[in-house]
């Protein structure tokens, strides 16, 4: 996929970049307590999520329990820039615009417990392996940066939902 960007600026410049992006994504689920994804489409639509059994601790019911894993990245090649205020967000292979190549790649594993119809826990965590090393932009050049560049970040995410 080939992507061109032209920008008209306040000052009546005109920049042109230019550059090949690759993305891609791969997901997986599985219901460890036997419910199928079948059971929230009917008639052509897919509807909110129903559990085989509601969250009950007295029955020994757990709800509907998901375990999850994604894999997504990008690539990104051949920029090239043109006018001035040249700036390009995130991770570079060299000191400049032109010919740069970036990359990364994130690995998110999570659970999602559906108590009842009502009521969602998820939890994820993403780690994120870039293919260059970058200085965080909140950084400024009076400080040594050299300890500061980074090539990966993770995360953990909680996300509690009440749907009425």
């Amino acid at each position: 996929m080939h992507l061109d960007i032209k920008v008209k600026l306040l000052l009546h410049q005109t920049v042109m970049n230019s550059y090949d992006t690759k993305t891609f994504y791969l997901e997986t689920g599985y219901f460890i307590t036997g419910e199928k994804y079948a059971d929230s489409y009917k008639g052509g639509v897919f509807s909110s999520f129903k559990p085989k059994n509601n969250y009950d601790i007295d029955n020994k019911q757990w709800g509907a329990v998901e375990l999850a894993f994604r894999i997504e990245g990008y690539k990104v090649d051949d920029v090239l820039m043109s006018g001035t205020n040249q700036r390009v967000q995130g991770n570079l292979s060299r000191g400049s615009a032109n010919n740069t190549e970036s990359g990364a790649n994130t690995y998110t594993a999570g659970i999602r417990w559906i108590l009842n119809p009502n009521l969602v826990f998820k939890a994820n965590y993403a780690y994120t392996k870039l293919d260059n090393y970058y200085t965080p932009i909140d950084i400024t050049t009076a400080v040594d940066t050299t300890a500061l560049r980074i090539n990966s970040e993770s995360l953990f995410m909680t996300r509690m939902q009440y749907m009425f």
